[in-house]
């Protein structure tokens, strides 16, 4: 629960800040390091699993939870996604705010971010899975078993069960612990997904604008 709450928040309001920026703010070299971000995307993340184990290493991040994290707070994807959609606002209701007096974190915050619940909901259900089946930065960054997350617990519950080591009851068939845990594992995710479902599909801006 603390890597999904802090990593989702964390990753939002990262995602959320970069897309403003980019979408509805004219600064100088906009153009260049958007082209940085995309060029990130082209590196594949195995080329960086040994640099960012010793980086981790050396400013101590290994062995904490924020080794799961600090990290992955800027996705570029789901930014560019955010940005795509904060250009189709209408520039009206953000020269009406800035005439009003207000700033560009008060326009974020009270009116784009309520007039874009649709993507921000989606993109925060893809952050918190993301988060929540984390399995394979805990195996490489993290060496204690209290620190662990609920997938490599899991994961090394159902080896045990396979090899017999699991002390449980000898009637309980490996199967049954498998599908135990992917219901551990999926419950959530299930339960949340029936609330958000609407935003997915429904707009928020009918009627923001009016003449």
């Amino acid at each position: 629960l603390f890597i999904v709450v802090l990593g989702t928040g964390g990753k939002l309001i990262v995602s959320s800040l970069a897309a403003y920026g980019f979408a509805k703010i004219d600064f100088k070299g906009r153009a260049a390091i958007f082209t940085l971000f995309l060029a990130a995307m082209m590196i594949p993340s195995q080329a960086t699993i040994i640099p960012r184990y010793m980086l981790f290493y050396k400013i101590g991040l290994y062995n904490s939870l924020w080794a799961l994290i600090l990290p992955s707070l800027v996705a570029v994807y789901n930014f560019i996604v955010m940005k795509a959609f904060f250009e189709g606002l209408p520039n009206d209701l953000f020269e009406s705010a800035r005439i009003d007096g207000a700033g560009e974190f008060k326009i974020l915050f009270s009116i784009v971010l309520p007039l874009s619940l649709p993507i921000v909901t989606t993109i925060s259900l893809y952050y918190a899975v993301a988060h929540w089946n984390v399995y394979t930065a805990a195996i490489l960054y993290i060496q204690d078993t209290k620190l662990m997350p609920l997938q490599v617990i899991l994961r090394r519950m159902i080896n045990s069960a396979s090899t017999g080591d699991l002390n449980i009851d000898d009637e309980i068939p490996p199967e049954t612990l498998r599908m135990a845990a992917v219901c551990i594992a999926t419950a959530p995710i299930v339960i949340i997904y029936p609330f958000i479902q609407k935003y997915f599909v429904k707009g928020t801006l009918a009627g923001a604008v009016k003449g």
